[in-house]
This record gives structure tokens, C-alpha cells and sequence, in this order.
């Protein structure tokens, strides 16, 4: 019987998480989650006590093969634990916390540097402004990792290095500064 190719990583670890040189950091809302993505490629899920800052390690996430470049949350509810994390390849996944799971996965032509999850005045969930070297901010849909639609430049276009989404006071709609 062929074989599936199916390969199933298991990490396991004594007291002590094993070293990794963090590339970035990533802190839930509730204070109780952190996530450090490393240059090896592997994430870090660490639970945290809000109380007396105690950090245990709880799971490592393995399937990226290039360093971590951002990590953000991918929804707007508190319980709904999922986080997507992106690479210096342009590989591109969405987590589930809970169980460490990877549930979508995508590889880009782009590598972004930055990703500000955003929940916009026109839709139910959040979406994801990611910028990187390359001159337009393209808005993703978090779970299907499916690019929605880009803004550009018509004059002078270049590397993004940096974005903010905001929605001003008295204004029914979203600006990208």
C-alpha cells in the first residue's frame, strides 16, 4: 500500500521550553496567551498568569520553514482563539490556540513585514492590512486567507513601511494612514 505522505510532528519537552531567538511577539487580549514566532520558523504558545506574570510554555507550532516575520489575531471575538502568522518566504498561516492546529495555510509572492488586524464599518469580522516590500497594502480575509482587495499608489509607488487603520470620531468610514 502507498504511502499518504502524511507527516505528523510531535514536540515534546522536560521543565524547561526549548531556546529560541523570538522574531515576534504576540499577546492576546486577555493577557492569558502570548505567542513568540522564531528565526527557526516555530511558534511558541506560552500561557500566561495576568496576576503574578508567570509564563509556562504550552505547545510549539511547527510547519513554517523560513523565519517568522509578524504574528495578529485573526478575529474580533475574545474566545474565538485564532492568530495568523506570516514568514520572510511570504508563507502565510492561521492557527487555532487551542488545540495548535494549523487551519489554513498560504504561500505569497509578497513577504509582509506588517499585519494590523482591523475590523472594518463594512463587515461582520476583521480583516488584515499587511504591508511589506512591495508598494501596495493588500486586505485580507484572516480564515480563508484569501487576498480581498488591494490599495495602491498611482503616483510615486513604493515599499509600505508602515500603516495605521483607524475610523475617525464622526465619520462613518475607515482610513488607512
Amino acid at each position: 500500500m502507498p504511502g499518504t505522505g502524511l507527516v505528523v510532528p510531535i514536540v515534546l519537552w522536560g521543565k524547561h521550553a526549548p531556546t529560541h531567538c523570538i522574531s515576534c511577539i504576540y499577546l492576546s487580549k486577555d493577557l492569558k496567551t502570548l505567542a513568540t514566532g522564531c528565526y527557526d520558523g516555530q511558534i511558541c504558545l506560552w500561557q500566561v498568569d495576568p496576576d503574578s506574570l508567570k509564563i509556562t510554555p504550552r505547545c510549539l507550532l511547527v510547519g513554517h520553514s523560513a523565519p517568522i516575520v509578524c504574528l495578529s489575531t485573526a478575529s474580533i471575538l475574545q474566545d474565538n482563539n485564532y492568530i495568523v502568522s506570516s514568514t520572510e518566504a511570504g508563507e502565510m498561516c492561521t492557527w487555532d490556540l487551542v488545540d495548535g492546529k494549523c487551519r489554513e495555510s498560504i504561500k505569497l509572492q509578497q513577504v509582509h513585514t506588517n499585519i494590523q488586524a482591523y475590523h472594518m464599518s463594512s463587515c461582520d469580522d476583521i480583516r488584515l492590512f499587511c504591508n511589506g516590500y512591495y508598494p501596495e497594502i493588500i486586505v485580507m480575509d484572516p480564515f480563508s486567507l484569501e487576498i480581498l482587495f488591494m490599495l495602491s499608489s498611482r503616483y510615486n509607488p513604493d515599499w509600505i513601511s508602515a500603516l495605521h487603520v483607524i475610523r475617525p470620531v464622526r465619520r462613518k468610514d475607515d482610513v488607512v494612514l
